[in-house]
């Protein structure tokens, strides 16, 4: 059945947008964790298997890959599921990894319990760590997509209204310029995702880069400004990013890390208050 619905879905994809344009898309699978409770079963090998083989049939040229992996959750698993995806015959173009700064410490009746962890060097050490299992897994050559990633998951955590976001994205993307990332793709676009009756004010630690009202915030700007880079890695250091042209013309950006305040990082994430920032930033 999964594979018949597929067919039909790609059928239908071709026959209104096109080959052609559908060879610029990608196509990923999520593996969800054992913690994500009803859609544990939504992934297996099977499936993306017959996931890769219908992007192929279909559009051969598109990028087709998974599976939004947790690490080290998925991490450990990648070697055996490497072995399963070449049984099957299927070769993907990407792994991809969610990289939200998580950590688990324990567990709690048969719950993990999971420690917010927004260090600068964490997805750095990540990414690290799953490059060395890609290579051990023979997936070396693959390229590595982090198709989910952002300072936190909570959708009440005022640090994503913060000037505390824009510079961790920017530290983030200075840290993945190289090739040990090829793509990234940020969680989200507009607080409009996470609009409940609780949110009265204009803004209210939604992870979008917009509020819902249309304002951005220093996280949007971040992002402005690393547009504005160039194609050529020139250097890049603590606090700056300098690139350039082929016709000599360079950009270059600044950035000035600050650590989240201790005492925002010992509270639960829905009660940390602009006080446990201002009041931290003006001792400093």
């Amino acid at each position: 059945g999964w594979e018949d619905l597929l067919d039909d879905v790609f059928r239908h994809l071709v026959t209104k947008y096109g080959g052609q344009e559908m060879e610029s898309w990608i196509f990923e699978m999520w593996a969800p964790c054992w913690w994500d409770m009803l859609w544990t079963t939504w992934y297996n090998e099977e499936k993306f298997a017959a996931l890769v083989k219908t992007v192929r049939k279909y559009v051969p040229g598109a990028l087709v890959g998974g599976c939004e992996f947790i690490e080290p959750y998925h991490r450990d698993l990648l070697p055996d599921i490497a072995n399963i995806w070449r049984e099957k015959g299927v070769d993907p173009d990407f792994i991809s990894f969610s990289a939200l700064p998580y950590e688990i410490v324990g567990m709690k009746d048969g719950k993990p319990l999971i420690s917010w962890r927004p260090e600068p060097e964490y997805i750095r050490n990540m990414v690290t760590s799953i490059r060395n299992f890609m290579d051990k897994s023979g997936l070396g050559d693959k390229k590595l997509f982090l198709t989910l990633w952002s300072i936190t998951s909570s959708n009440r955590n005022i640090i994503n209204d913060s000037v505390y976001t824009g510079t961790y994205i920017v530290n983030v993307a200075a840290d993945s310029i190289d090739e040990r990332v090829d793509l990234m793709a940020y969680w989200m676009g507009t607080d409009a995702y996470s609009d409940e009756p609780d949110t009265r004010g204009i803004m209210f630690g939604g992870v979008g880069l917009l509020t819902i009202d249309g304002i951005p915030k220093p996280s949007l700007h971040a992002f402005s400004f690393l547009k504005k880079l160039r194609s050529q890695l020139v250097a890049k250091g603590p606090g700056y990013i300098v690139t350039r042209n082929n016709f000599g013309i360079y950009s270059i950006v600044y950035y000035n890390y600050k650590s989240i305040p201790l005492s925002a990082l010992v509270k639960k994430e829905n009660e940390i208050s602009y006080n446990d920032l201002i009041g931290e930033r003006e001792n400093n």
